[in-house]
């Protein structure tokens, strides 16, 4: 049982949500701004379930969102719905191929258990999110941070993510949504407020639009590697024309093939970085502190950045959850999935910079010799990448789409949406070409978005549902109340410290003198 697993937070009387201030427009239809779901990489639609128990037939509600007619995808169940004349009663309606058919009860029943997630889908999903480029910076990290303190960091870092994912869902849990799906915005919204959710989403937006710039810069090192005719930033440019096109589909269903493909990649590559070290780097003892610092105290900040960037995924974590067939086994998911990458980066990391030292660079990978089978392993991460970046982009290309497409003409909305896609997608790589450092965009997304995203707003919603249970009275002296002002403190710790270490990285690699940052690096 994991720190927090109480009855008095999981089984008590569920609030509801008029239990919560909220403005008048909160009661209007759920955003589709927080559709974080292609960003598992799953490919899958998923349904929304109140009872554990009734496994075979878990209750569903159409998602009620804005769905303009040219966003409609394969096997969404959507609002509207079909009235009957003479009951007044509604049917959910599926829109499959352009086509809009009455669902049965038990056709209805089949569709939504097809669309939930088994416990070894969902740690899958879970795993596939947080292992990806980001892998191949941590050795680089590790190096700042010290060989021993970067080991111990990430694994209490593992166990602190791990708690608050799990803190997180456990609040929304914690309030009875009638059946509604609701996403990480939605909860926040409803408990916090509209300005908090607004903050929210502008953490979205960083994470998401930071995240493919750093793909791009991860991309045009890579592709610079094997040929080096055309700088990083031409890269960059060059992949973002295609991209442009690609983000203008409707659906990702004819890409599915590429998430398999992108985990073959991930492993070529993870395997050829260690069997090229073996073969031509020697280690030395991990207690030879001449080789490898214990700790870096000094750049230690820079060990959080890419640290973070790994287990920092919590705004999938609520629509994860609710993706499962068993929501009961959301704990065990959570816990193995976690271990498993804790574990998997540490070994990883720890062998990358005892194998290389202080010679290694900020993407390990750039170690190797450009021969064919490393380009090979380089080629394929590009390929992945690539692809990658069309579902990262995804968040924030809805929360900007469910906010300007109701405000105009539906005539003109495909064009919109194509303009509005192309504009983000300008605006990531105007980012990796002005940034160019793969090290410290990965630091800034981590301190200015996901370090509040994981450690500040889930103590935050628990403080504030604890508010409204207790009579609008803190509970000073109850050990959550603790546990959570610490958590904040350290968010904000953290966050402070990692964006101003990463962007003064930053302006170091531009060329910018600033003595003492240089003299502790």
């Amino acid at each position: 049982m994991l720190p927090g697993d109480s009855l008095s937070e999981t089984q008590r009387k569920r609030l509801t949500v008029e239990d919560f201030s909220a403005d008048d427009d909160d009661d209007e239809q759920m955003l589709y701004d927080t559709n974080e779901i292609p960003a598992l990489g799953a490919w899958t639609r998923y349904a929304h379930t109140d009872d554990e128990e009734d496994e075979e037939l878990p209750s569903f509600a159409p998602q009620e969102v804005f769905l303009p007619e040219d966003r409609v995808e394969q096997g969404v169940l959507s609002e509207p719905r079909e009235r009957s004349a003479e009951t007044d009663e509604t049917k959910p309606l599926l829109i499959q191929d352009g086509e809009i058919e009455v669902m049965s009860p038990k056709k209805l029943a089949g569709l939504k258990a097809s669309q939930k997630q088994t416990f070894v889908q969902a740690m899958l999903s879970i795993i596939k999110a947080a292992v990806g480029a980001g892998s191949f910076a941590l050795p680089y990290a590790f190096y700042m941070g010290g060989l021993w303190g970067s080991t111990v960091g990430m694994i209490l870092l593992g166990f602190l993510c791990t708690y608050s994912a799990k803190l997180l869902v456990d609040q929304k849990n914690r309030i009875d949504w009638k059946g509604r799906y609701v996403s990480y915005v939605d909860v926040v919204r409803r408990v916090l407020g509209k300005p908090a959710a607004m903050l929210l989403q502008l953490f979205i937006y960083i994470t998401s639009i930071g995240a493919c710039a750093s793909y791009l810069i991860f991309c045009g090192k890579m592709l610079v590697s094997i040929y080096d005719g055309i700088p990083q930033q031409g890269y960059s440019a060059l992949l973002a024309i295609p991209l442009v096109f690609l983000t203008w589909m409707r659906s990702f269903k004819y890409l599915a093939f590429t998430s398999i493909l992108g985990d073959i990649a991930l492993m070529w590559a993870i395997i050829t970085t260690l069997v090229y070290g073996f073969m031509d780097q020697e280690l030395h003892s991990p207690f030879d502190t001449s080789y490898y610092p214990a700790i870096n105290i000094s750049t230690f900040p820079l060990f959080f950045g890419p640290a973070a960037f790994l287990f920092c995924i919590h705004f999938l974590m609520i629509p994860l959850e609710q993706s499962l067939l068993k929501p009961r086994m959301w704990n065990r998911t959570l816990f193995s999935s976690f271990s498993i990458i804790t574990v998997l980066n540490v070994i990883f990391s720890v062998l990358a910079y005892m194998l290389w030292g202080c010679c290694i660079q900020p993407i390990v990978i750039q170690n190797l010799p450009s021969d064919v089978w490393s380009n090979i392993a380089r080629g394929a991460l590009v390929v992945d990448l690539f692809f990658t970046f069309l579902v990262i982009l995804v968040p924030s290309r809805d929360i900007l789409e469910s906010t300007v497409l109701p405000m105009v003409d539906p005539s003109a909305r495909w064009w919109l949406t194509n303009l509005l896609r192309t504009g983000l997608v300008a605006l990531a790589t105007l980012f990796s070409v002005v940034i160019n450092s793969f090290s410290s965009l990965i630091g800034l997304v981590s301190g200015l978005a996901l370090t509040a995203m994981a450690f500040i707003f889930p103590p935050l919603l628990r403080l504030k549902i604890n508010r409204v249970e207790n009579g609008g009275k803190w509970r000073t002296n109850h050990w959550t109340f603790v546990v959570d002002v610490l958590m904040v403190t350290f968010g904000f710790i953290a966050a402070i410290l990692t964006t101003t270490e990463s962007f003064l990285e930053l302006l170091v690699g531009y060329g910018v003198q600033i003595s003492w940052f240089e003299a502790a690096n």
